[in-house]
């Protein structure tokens, strides 16, 4: 309120002595005065009056503002999407210059309606800037002040993709990098994603969704196609290059034609894998066969299949599948990694092929790069089988580890085949195989070099080879020969010892050096049948026809081997001479097969019966088998056991007529003198006094000629 002050010259009350002109002048002073005072008075609350319907215009602008701008912010969630949540608010000062109208803006704005402006405390109307993006303007320069210009930006975050980058993400632990939602949510794409709500995936083509899915992973450099576990029918092929795939127990339904398909999952690219599928598929042109998974990348590194299975319902009329398993076509490959899977009826269950014509050579002409580092372990072949067949290129280190190999309801030829590899290693597979081929259920061929064959079960319901290694030069017509083969601590079971087939074979002129070594072979026609000069030793060979065969003229080396019930102990080559040093024979007979010209060593060979053996009074009894036919001219070492002693003899058969020489003995009395004599195949002796029970072991030095 104005403040009166009065303005009287006297305010005093007029004294009886005042005339009445003193106090007609004093009066007219005191009405002047508060006639002025009046005045004054009015003019404040004029100016009152004045202010206060100035400040209720302004307040109501103001008013009329914020009205605005919650209507735009309204305007702004509905144009974001429904279900907006408020996010953050972001405060940034400049300092004005009187000249500078364009500010850079530390986020972006979608809308000037969330952001809002205040100079030197003064909220500024929506009218007076723009906002594009990060960039502000005004429409009049700000005035100059250290920090006098506050923008307020209010972020909000709508429930849909798009923001998602505005939602940070923190992995957590240690050196873990922050980043946002969005860009950890589109390191995986889900096939959901791209099938529509309410499709029956188990029974609509999902073909082109799925490839759409794909297609966006490629384009915004997504590294995974994620499929949640449902069945996803297709009638055509998925292309699902450059991605991996990440199955949660998803089936893929393939029911195409191989007429229009040549596959039906198509895979590969650096750093690529697909596991947890199951790929049940079926081909409407059985007649024609077809690739299951394919990958026919070349040059790529680091390749996983791995938890997987693939299922053929469709068969050829001669009963092989009409679809293939996984099927690796690819040259120049570094890293392919094949486990935990199973292959089920698809003939190829997993197959590494780099073939075409049989005339390219490798030296020369190659099919393209060298491969290396090939693993294959822990998977399970039901009729089907595992090939890595590279005659085209060079392929190098290829390991093939724990694989389960079965028959149910097909014949399968090579179970497990292997051509023109170098450092190769087969170890702990389990391999059953019911074809009458001979090509072997584990084969090796065309130079396969750095070869180990270790710990593995074979067994054969069917007349065929066990282990088959032929590395003279194939369809690679590389004229390298095979070296360091290592063939041990194997296991080969045959149905039959009849037909045309060996426990192990290895054939290979071009080569030496081989060691097979430490295996059990058990009822085969030839036990071991091996050509070139290499190194037989350590085997058990037993029920077989021929113990070891040595098919070409070198000299052959039986070295401590155990042959038992074998008919025949080795057979040799013409004009070669084959040693038998060590080991033991076991058996009803002591033969070998021999030609005119060949002869036999035998070196500290020990014959065992391990029945016990019955003494009487001038009763023959077997010492040992002897060759039936065969010249033989050498000694015979006879140990008792019970302390009966021990009788060395030096022996001659010429065919016709058997002599003997005592050398040594150290006999007790209850064993008497011993008579030696040869009836037919055996070696017999006989003693006036003897009686009891005796083990008998025989030590055989000598020549068969």
């Amino acid at each position: 309120m104005a403040t009166y002050i009065p303005n009287a010259t006297q305010t005093t009350e007029p004294v009886e002595s005042r005339t009445v002109e003193s106090a007609a002048l004093e009066f007219r002073t005191l009405k002047a005065s508060i006639n002025g005072r009046i005045e004054d008075v009015q003019d404040d609350l004029d100016a009152e009056i004045v202010n206060r319907i100035a400040g209720d215009a302004n307040l109501q602008t103001q008013n009329n503002n914020q009205d605005v701008r919650i209507q735009a912010i309204e305007a702004a969630l509905l144009a974001i999407g429904e279900g907006g949540l408020p996010g953050t608010v972001y405060v940034q000062r400049f300092s004005g210059t009187g000249a500078q109208t364009v500010f850079t803006l530390d986020v972006s704005v979608p809308t000037s309606a969330l952001i809002d402006i205040f100079i030197s405390g003064s909220y500024q109307n929506k009218d007076t800037f723009t906002v594009v993006d990060k960039v502000l303007t005004f429409s009049e320069a700000p005035p100059a002040g250290t920090d006098n210009v506050e923008v307020v930006v209010s972020i909000t975050i709508a429930n849909v993709e798009t923001d998602a980058s505005l939602v940070g993400y923190y992995p957590g632990g240690i050196g873990a990098v922050t980043t946002n939602v969005q860009t950890k949510l589109r390191e995986w794409v889900s096939v959901k994603d791209f099938i529509p709500v309410g499709t029956d995936t188990a029974n609509t083509n999902c073909a082109p969704y799925i490839n759409a899915a794909y297609a966006a992973a490629r384009t915004l450099g997504v590294k995974v196609v994620f499929w949640p576990s449902a069945t996803y029918k297709i009638t055509n092929q998925i292309d699902a290059t450059g991605v991996s795939t990440q199955g949660d127990n998803a089936t893929l339904l393939g029911v195409l034609s191989s007429a229009v398909s040549n596959a039906a999952f198509q895979w590969g690219g650096d750093d690529c894998y697909v596991t947890g599928m199951v790929f049940d598929l079926s081909n409407t042109n059985a007649a024609l066969e077809m690739q299951g998974v394919l990958n026919g990348t070349n040059n790529a590194s680091r390749q996983r299949f791995f938890n997987n299975t693939i299922i053929s319902r469709t068969s050829k009329a001669s009963g092989a599948s009409s679809i293939y398993g996984l099927w690796c076509m690819g040259t120049g490959l570094s890293g392919l990694y094949v486990y935990g899977n199973t292959f089920n009826a698809t003939s190829y269950g997993f197959q590494l092929n780099n073939q075409d014509a049989a005339g390219r050579d490798v030296n020369t002409n190659p099919l393209g790069n060298p491969t290396y580092d090939v693993f294959a372990y822990d998977n399970e072949f039901i009729d089907a089988s595992l090939g890595i067949n590279t005659p085209h290129i060079f392929c190098n280190n290829v390991q093939l580890h724990n694989n389960t190999f079965r028959q149910i309801n097909k014949t399968m030829d090579l179970p497990l085949n292997i051509a023109h590899v170098s450092g190769l290693v087969v170890s702990g597979n389990i391999v059953a195989c019911n074809s009458a081929s001979a090509n072997g259920a584990i084969h090796i061929e065309d130079v396969s070099q750095d070869v180990t064959v270790t710990g593995n079960v074979v067994r054969l319901s069917a007349v065929n080879s066990g282990i088959f290694i032929s590395n003279q030069s194939g369809v690679s017509q590389d004229a390298q020969p095979g070296r360091k083969v290592v063939v041990t601590g194997n296991h080969c079971y045959s149905s039959s010892s009849s037909g045309d087939a060996a426990g192990i074979g290895y054939f290979d002129v071009q080569a030496s050096g081989c060691r097979i070594s430490g295996n059990h072979i058990q009822s085969f026609a030839r036990g071991v049948d091996i050509v070139g000069k290499h190194s037989v030793s350590d085997n058990t060979l037993q029920d077989c026809g021929i113990g070891i065969v040595f098919s070409d003229d070198s000299n052959g080396v039986s070295l401590d081997n155990v042959f038992v019930n074998c008919t025949t102990v080795a057979r040799g080559a013409n004009g070669a001479t084959t040693v038998i040093q060590g080991g033991q024979i076991r058996a009803d007979t002591f033969e070998f097969t021999k030609t005119n010209n060949n002869i036999y060593l035998l070196s500290n060979v020990t014959f065992r019966r391990d029945s016990t053996t019955t003494l009487a009074a001038t009763t023959p009894f077997t010492i040992c088998p002897l060759p039936a036919s065969y010249n033989f001219d050498g000694s015979v070492n006879i140990l008792f056991s019970s302390g009966l002693g021990f009788s060395k003899n030096n022996i001659n058969f010429n065919g016709t007529t058997f002599t003997y020489t005592r050398a040594a003995d150290a006999q007790v009395a209850s064993l008497g003198g011993l008579t030696l004599t040869k009836s037919g195949a055996e070696l017999q002796a006989s003693s006036s006094v003897a009686s009891g029970t005796t083990r008998i072991a025989v030590q055989i030095d000598g020549l068969v000629y």
